[in-house]
């Protein structure tokens, strides 16, 4: 029975250790280094990489969306794919005014872009890519946003990552700290001896 215990405890410790590093809300957006947007950090060397701009449960849909992203680590976009049959960019890659080309269903996890980008320089520690609004918000305050099936314009609410070294809403690059979920690696005879 003792050993049975034990591995259930390591078994829900390793379930623990893998939860999302942020937590999202229907309705919010973040910048994600995964398409399910569970991971708020991602090593980056002089190279590519690729990042993602994730909502979550827009409902009813969407028909156009809207923000602004801030670089405070000097990437070059190779390329930014929107959300939508036919999207469409009236704005830049990084300061978003799109149209999807119809109807997008908002249920659950949507992926509202896939970036690749580029870096000739060592980005710093901590550094971020963090949403924000477009330039010329549809928004009073200015806030990134949406216009869901119905046409109605509707701010995002921006994706919690849990403390200031990871700021709300941002992909931090190269972090120093784990982030917001507290990981213990431990081997199994490590937690066996807890016990």
């Amino acid at each position: 029975m003792k050993k049975l215990m034990v591995a259930v405890l390591a078994l829900g410790i390793l379930a623990m250790s893998s939860l999302a590093f942020a937590q999202a809300e229907p309705g919010d957006v973040g910048v994600f280094a995964d398409t399910a947007g569970t991971q708020s950090t991602l090593v980056v060397t002089p190279g590519f990489f690729t990042f993602y701009v994730v909502g979550f449960e827009l409902t009813p849909g969407l028909k156009a969306i809207e923000w602004g992203l801030t670089d405070n680590i000097g990437f070059l976009v190779q390329s930014a794919t929107f959300v939508g049959p036919l999207p469409t960019n009236f704005g830049t890659n990084t300061d978003v005014a799109a149209a999807t080309g119809a109807c997008v269903d908002g249920a659950g996890v949507v992926v509202l872009a896939t970036y690749a980008a580029a870096t000739f320089a060592m980005p710093a520690d901590d550094s971020t890519i963090c949403i924000g609004p477009f330039s010329n918000s549809s928004f009073s305050p200015p806030t990134p946003g949406y216009s869901d099936c119905t046409d109605t314009l509707r701010p995002f609410g921006v994706a919690q990552n849990g403390n200031g070294a990871h700021p709300d809403g941002c992909l931090v690059v190269n972090a120093t700290d784990s982030g917001p979920v507290a990981t213990e690696s431990t081997s199994f005879g490590g937690v066996k001896a807890r016990f």
